[in-house]
């Protein structure tokens, strides 16, 4: 550098041709020709179309073999390490204890391979349904699947119920469900275990379901979005790894109440000013345990959020009831082709929802926030709507409801806040169904012999 006392500090450029002159001719810098110019950046679109075509090559490589290595290694390490009851859950609020103790195929049950009745005579009869089926809040015993297989084997009948029960399930679910475990587990008789108006109406939540909390605005969460993406392209890649991460991950007890509560924490971040309003005026004790992590918060998210849940498809006339209608017939008629595919007897059995049969249920369904009608404890609306879709379906429908009514003006059926069924609900719900079930298999053994006959018959001809 060279000082100027009228320019300043002036530096050397090699390229102008005043300083050139004063450089070696070795190194003058020479600017390149326009022929020059096009053949580097040329050479380096080639030298970059390399590297990424490269990067692709050893990626694929590499997905190739951690692939490869899933499904040698992480196989044989799976399947050493599975145990009959490969989730162990334990579930505690202040209203209920439970254990629950999931199979492989992600339902609380047995290993249907392991106890899968090889004797001829036994009748298998599967039940598809939700939480209340799945038996959310007592011990699998209590639950009405276990009970009814108890009931019928106590009068005589070779029985295996088979637990396919969902918490958070929806007939879209059902029919998911019944298509892929109908095939595996070769039952006789299906039951679908249909809630009481909460099925109908989920249908019209369908679309929100896999959203964020819904807070009328439809806002998604591109990160959840984005995380769900990866974990389909690892489960894709390397299931078995991915089983093993699940399994150990889900091995130990499930502190509930944290979940609970940092669900709830992230429920409240998400609503509007509307929604906040209507939740700071529900009940103190609902508004505390939801708080506190001791109540479902999924219950009071829908009160607070649409507090007309309930009411939205109680109008049978209204035309968003009937396309609801119309919806879980077109599920129910899913699940009825796999039955006939598969020479399966179907039955809708209608589950009572508290808030239909007992004013005691009913006024705890109000207190979470919902917008009830007192027309709910007298009238048969939301039966209706399931025996309208079996209809459609052609599938046979089946009600307790009145029977239920009887037996709530005596004794406790339901949690009072979850609004499950307790110990006594699941007992009398597997009882009441227990009588159309047994009918289901007379009518099945009465097939069975006709079948018999005919083959022993097919047989006398081929040989006379």
């Amino acid at each position: 550098m060279t000082l100027d006392a009228a320019a300043g500090p002036v530096r050397h450029d090699p390229c102008r041709a005043r300083d050139r002159a004063a450089w070696p001719v070795a190194d003058r810098c020479v600017r390149p020709t326009t022929e020059q110019s096009s053949f580097v950046t040329s050479s380096t679109k080639h030298n970059m179309k390399k590297k990424l075509l490269l990067l692709a090559l050893s990626t694929s490589f590499s997905v190739l073999c951690l692939a490869g290595l899933d499904r040698t290694l992480m196989r044989l390490v799976v399947s050493s390490t599975r145990i009959p009851t490969s989730t162990r859950m334990v579930y505690k609020t202040t209203e209920f204890e439970f254990i629950a103790d999931i199979n492989s195929d992600g339902f609380r049950d047995v290993e249907f391979s392991e106890d899968a009745p090889d004797d001829g005579d036994t009748i298998q009869i599967a039940v598809v349904g939700d939480s209340f089926t799945y038996g959310w809040g007592v011990y699998e015993n209590d639950a009405w699947p276990r009970v009814l297989e108890k009931i019928l084997q106590a009068r005589g009948h070779h029985v295996r119920v088979i637990n396919l029960g969902k918490p958070g399930a929806s007939p879209k679910d059902y029919a998911n469900v019944v298509s892929k475990m109908i095939p595996a587990v070769r039952p006789e008789i299906l039951l679908v275990a249909v809630l009481q108006g909460d099925d109908l109406a989920q249908l019209g939540k369908q679309t929100d379901q896999n959203s964020a909390a819904d807070t009328g605005r439809g806002v998604v969460s591109y990160l959840g979005l984005l995380r769900a993406a990866a974990s389909r392209l690892l489960r894709r890649v390397m299931p078995n790894t991915m089983e093993y991460r699940w399994s150990k991950l889900h091995t130990q007890a499930t502190s509930l109440g944290y979940v609970w509560r940092k669900q709830s924490s992230e429920a409240i971040e998400r609503w509007n000013s509307d929604q906040r309003e209507r939740f700071n005026g529900c009940d103190a004790t609902i508004r505390r345990m939801f708080m506190d992590g001791d109540l479902n918060p999924s219950l009071v998210h829908i009160a607070v959020t649409d507090p007309r849940y309930f009411l939205d498809t109680w109008d049978l006339n209204s035309h968003h009831t009937a396309a609801l209608v119309d919806s879980m017939a077109e599920y129910l008629s899913r699940i009825n082709n796999v039955c006939v595919d598969n020479k399966v007897t179907p039955l809708v059995t209608i589950v009572p929802n508290g808030a239909y049969v007992s004013s005691k249920d009913y006024d705890s369904t109000a207190r979470l926030g919902f917008s009830l009608d007192p027309e709910m404890l007298t009238s048969g609306n939301a039966d209706r709507a399931v025996q309208m879709a079996a209809a459609i379906a052609r599938v046979e429908c089946y009600s307790v409801l009145s029977e239920f009514r009887l037996e709530a003006a005596r004794v406790p059926l339901y949690f009072v806040f979850d609004g499950h069924f307790n110990a006594e609900g699941h007992h009398l719900y597997a009882r009441l169904v227990a009588k159309k079930v047994e009918e289901l298999i007379q009518s099945r053994r009465g097939k069975r012999g006709n079948e018999q006959y005919d083959s022993v018959t097919n047989v006398f001809s081929e040989e006379h």
